[in-house]
């Protein structure tokens, strides 16, 4: 992940009034790995990626695991922070946290309503192939007014990661799935060119789509770089602006 997000993470749960021991495995110490064991509550920014490691930890210290999807929009957002506050008996302190943080968007609310609303969200995860960003892309979406469809998700990714797509699926995330078939040929399905004429030709069935991916592919519609670092996270409330 980019550390634009790790920073905003950081910044919402330091809201609440709580403290962070570690970030395991992104830069922690060996004496942060030690005192583990002895945090209150283990939450990750991706289900997928922290799902393991919360069950374990969860199994053998008794350690409560906070069980949400990736913080891309508002309603994601808000069921992350809370996820975090309502174990550690901070959920007073989240909820003025929440509303004070969504009153101040205003016009960038706007902006992506306007964007999403009433449109087809073609979304392809070339640049980070795993479905779990695809689905809460397409959650994201689906929030601001679009109907989402989901281009290429490698078979690979859906074995390995099923608890992960069964836990969004059972969160009411279904969208729709388109696989190409540039995505089975050998080689990267991002630098495919057949893949690139696929999406152009998905692109142009649909009157009203716009595109959520890498600004790699020109698929002549309206598109939402997903891809170039900014400086800006893309989680959270700072990411919605």
């Amino acid at each position: 992940e980019w550390t634009q997000d790790l920073d905003e993470i950081e910044r919402l749960v330091s809201a609440i009034g709580a403290k962070i021991n570690a970030v395991l495995c992104g830069g922690c110490t060996v004496e942060q790995i030690r005192r583990a064991r002895a945090v209150e509550l283990n939450a990750s920014w991706c289900y997928d990626w922290g799902q393991k490691l919360g069950d374990l930890m969860e199994e053998r210290f008794g350690i409560p695991y906070s069980r949400t999807g990736q913080p891309y929009g508002l309603k994601a957002t808000e069921e992350w922070v809370m996820g975090v506050a309502v174990p550690l008996g901070m959920e007073k302190q989240a909820k003025k946290m929440i509303r004070r943080e969504t009153e101040d968007l205003g016009w960038e609310v706007d902006i992506l309503r306007r964007f999403f609303e009433g449109k087809t969200a073609l979304i392809e995860i070339a640049e980070f192939p795993g479905p779990i960003r695809a689905l809460s892309l397409a959650r994201m979406a689906s929030e601001f007014g679009a109907h989402p469809v989901v281009i290429n998700i490698h078979p690979y990714t859906i074995k390995e990661r099923m608890p992960s797509i069964k836990f969004l699926l059972q969160q009411g995330q279904n969208p729709d799935v388109i696989l190409t078939k540039g995505l089975f040929s050998l080689g990267t399905f991002r630098s495919s060119r057949q893949t690139e004429e696929e999406v152009e030709m998905i692109a142009a069935q649909y009157d009203n789509a716009v595109y959520l991916g890498t600004p790699m592919r020109q698929p002549g519609i309206p598109q939402m770089n997903l891809t170039t670092m900014t400086g800006f996270p893309q989680y959270g409330y700072r990411g919605v602006k």
